[in-house]
């Protein structure tokens, strides 16, 4: 069965937890990004590229311009550092075999730049 990304905008939340001193126990704080995706006006030749990749992945489906926005909200999950809380929510929904196909698809087309990083 295929789902559909219904959401354009990508929410990651992301759970830290802080101690105010030595002597107060450690509090969970709750900080929520949210990645609002720019309207996708014509579709480029990378575009092109990160769908046909996204294709393959069976339980993957969605518009062209939902699925292009939600590759760029995992290159900005990228960037903020939220690696691991962009791969627990596309896994939530899809499973970890399409999340990390996803992924790279979206990483290897939009945002190369993480492929070497750690």
């Amino acid at each position: 069965m295929k789902k559909t990304f219904a959401a354009v905008a990508a929410v990651v939340a992301v759970v830290s937890i802080s101690a105010c001193g030595s002597d107060s126990k450690p509090a969970a704080e709750v900080s929520y990004v949210t990645v609002t995706p720019s309207p996708t006006s014509g579709i480029t030749g990378q575009d092109e590229t990160f769908l046909a990749q996204v294709r393959l992945i069976k339980e993957i489906d969605g518009t062209k311009s939902q699925l292009i926005d939600a590759g760029h909200a995992v290159c900005d999950g990228f960037d903020n550092g939220q690696k691991m809380e962009v791969l627990e929510s596309l896994n939530e929904s899809y499973g970890i075999n399409a999340a990390a196909s996803f992924m790279h698809a979206a990483i290897s087309t939009y945002c190369p730049e993480h492929l070497a990083s750690r």
